[in-house]
């Protein structure tokens, strides 16, 4: 029995509203029921296969999108969203359909078009009911800006649009119910300038590659999230001030200083990438979870005081001085990527301030960064000690250092060391597996030092994927060259990595 045709028609219009309009039209025809449905769905999706069709056809399609819009208005039918790709029919046709929407009330609108030559018609900023606007590869800079009406608008997104300062002026003085602001690709305005303006402002993004855009000032008070993709070699200005509520800040090649950052102590989430300007980054929040640091090759020193950062990447091409204050260190995750020509000292002293963190993933592009020569480590701390689990992957394909060299090292550094995985030229795989540490204290350690080294407590060693039966002899001379022997176990087959113990991987390539 056909029970969905049962089924109310607010449904049945809920379910068609996931449909592209060629599907809606094709239900049409199985009943009147449906019929009458598809007459009426407040809901249209002229997707590109829609039009994607011989030329001799596209007249008829013109007409089946004009007839399925006049429909609607002679019908008084609402239209909530309509995803409307102009590929087909004139500059006139266009107009006709964004004015019949307008009059449909339409509250939820995409437009799409591959050509700046159409500009849009002024009727589609006096649509007092359009609650979000989606508009790609449009030209609006022409646009009379004294015309926009647009008081229901909550969400605007421009994409690849040529619009001018005027327009952007207009948009952040009239629209103050806007939530959401998305400028994506657009070019041809040189500032961006946000704020009393838009009380109700949360969540704002800017990316851009033109060399057009040269300031930006955002002091929204209820801003909430931030994300800009900027051009350092042209912006020359960035203000972020009074956005006191801002939780989540995402900055790509900006210029910023420290005194930008200084100010937003309630930030939850912050990544920032290729910031050449950046020298010092100091953070005091009790609020931070997350903070993400790649490619700020001025940067020399951090120090950060946030009680509560459980996630914490970074990659740069030094390592700066680093000062963490973190009470929630049983919980943070340390991702760090290393590059050639870091010294030994400032890799013991940089992973120091992680050693009671609950995951440290180290992602290397050259072994020799890792590597502490043994002169060293009699006057150091091991620098991870009480890291748990700690995963060290080298991308380089080429080795300088042994595989006892260099698993030596990070059993050093870390005593507890989870994986070793490295590239020569495949992914190679050591597991290591420790006994419980009950009874740690009946055992006498070969060290004279204030920890448990790791040949006391090593119980099994996995090893995957390595071929070279040099390589693997020389890694059993020297693992049974404890006084417990270990079990060693090797792994054939295809790679497998264990999901549990991989889980939230993340490889700086």
């Amino acid at each position: 029995m056909d029970r969905i045709s049962e089924l109310p028609e607010p449904i049945l219009e809920y379910i068609l509203s996931f449909l592209v309009y060629k599907n809606v039209a094709q239900l049409s025809m199985l009943s009147k029921t449906w019929n009458k449905v598809c007459n009426s769905i407040s809901y249209l999706k002229f997707d590109g296969d829609f039009f994607f069709t011989p030329s001799k056809y596209k007249p008829k399609l013109v007409d089946v999108v004009h007839q399925t819009l006049e429909n609607r208005r002679k019908l008084k039918i609402a239209v909530h969203k309509c995803w409307l790709p102009l590929t087909i029919g004139s500059h006139e046709v266009y107009n006709c359909w964004i004015d019949t929407l307008v009059v449909c009330n339409i509250k939820e609108l995409h437009l799409s078009i591959k050509s700046h030559l159409y500009k849009l018609p002024e009727m589609i900023f006096n649509a007092k009911a359009l609650n979000v606007l989606r508009l790609i590869g449009f030209n609006i800079i022409e646009l009379p800006c004294k015309s926009i009406n647009l008081p229901s608008l909550r969400e605007f997104y421009l994409d690849s649009v040529i619009l001018d300062d005027n327009f952007l002026r207009a948009i952040c003085t009239t629209c103050s119910n806007l939530v959401v602001l998305y400028l994506v690709g657009c070019h041809g305005f040189n500032s961006l300038q946000v704020g009393e303006n838009l009380p109700k402002l949360k969540k704002l993004k800017l990316e851009y590659s033109y060399h057009q855009v040269q300031f930006v000032d955002i002091s929204s008070t209820n801003l909430e999230q931030l994300t800009i993709y900027g051009n350092c070699d042209y912006l020359k200005a960035v203000e972020i001030t009074a956005s006191k509520a801002l939780k989540t800040l995402y900055l790509q090649r900006v210029p910023i200083t420290q005194k930008i950052l200084s100010c937003l102590g309630n930030l939850d989430k912050c990544e920032l990438f290729f910031c050449h300007t950046l020298k010092t980054l100091k953070i005091a929040s009790f609020l931070l979870k997350q903070l993400t640091v790649h490619q700020c090759p001025n940067l020399i020193a951090v120090e950060l005081d946030t009680p509560n950062l459980i996630r914490f990447s970074y990659n740069c091409h030094s390592l700066p001085t680093l000062q963490l204050k973190a009470s929630a260190s049983a919980s943070l995750e340390a991702k760090i990527c290393f590059v050639s020509g870091t010294t030994d000292s400032d890799v013991t002293k940089f992973l120091g301030n992680f050693n009671q963190s609950m995951v440290v993933e180290l992602t290397c592009k050259s072994d020799k960064a890792l590597v502490i020569p043994k002169d060293m480590r009699g006057s150091l701390l091991p620098p991870l000690y009480g890291t748990n689990r700690v995963h060290v992957n080298i991308r380089s394909p080429l080795i300088n250092c042994s595989i006892v060299d260099i698993l030596d090292s990070m059993l050093w550094i870390s005593p507890q060391l989870d994986t070793l995985s490295y590239f020569k030229p495949d992914l190679k795989i050591l597991m290591f597996i420790y006994e419980d540490a009950l009874d740690e204290d009946e055992k006498p350690c070969c060290t004279s030092q204030p920890w448990k080294c790791w040949r006391h407590k090593l119980k099994q060693v996995k090893i995957q994927n390595i071929t070279c039966m040099e390589q693997k002899q020389e890694l059993r001379n020297y693992l049974y060259a404890n006084p417990d022997i270990p079990e060693i176990i090797e792994v054939p087959g295809p790679v497998f990595i264990d999901p549990t113990v991989f889980i939230h991987r993340f490889v700086i390539g």
